[in-house]
């Protein structure tokens, strides 16, 4: 880690990370046009900003952290890479990628019931967003 970077400690990532990060994933999942906007509005932002002088030296530097990177997987593995900053569109095409996908594998009902399977561990409860 470099010097002068600080450090912040959260406790043990199963415990205490992983519900907020269910949490958000829970978020994106139920409003996915609301945060494919929200990615997009935020990656034209970042271009327009790159696009300047001290926008483009902090770019640089951003592209060289390890800490980006991770922040990135992170998102990524959260989101279920579902998003596009780039696409122009409301609902994300990752999401109905999975959803076909979902509906054209000969397995549906396993892969049905280990989906409500998690919902309900991660609840505890059985759960019905119908």
């Amino acid at each position: 880690m470099s010097a002068g970077v600080p450090v912040v400690t959260l406790g043990d990532p199963a415990e205490v990370v992983l519900p907020i990060l269910l949490e958000l994933q829970a978020a994106l999942l139920k409003h996915p046009e609301a945060a494919q906007a929200i990615i997009r509005l935020l990656t034209l932002e970042g271009q327009r900003v790159a696009a300047t002088r001290e926008g483009a030296e902090l770019q640089a530097l951003l592209t060289r952290s390890d800490l980006l990177r991770r922040l990135w997987r992170t998102w990524e593995g959260t989101s279920l890479w579902m998003f596009d900053s780039t696409a122009d569109t409301l609902l994300p095409s990752g999401y109905v990628d999975a959803l076909f996908c979902a509906a054209a594998t000969e397995d549906l009902e396993p892969l049905l019931a280990r989906l409500v399977a998690g919902r309900e561990a991660l609840h505890g409860r059985q759960h019905d967003d119908r």
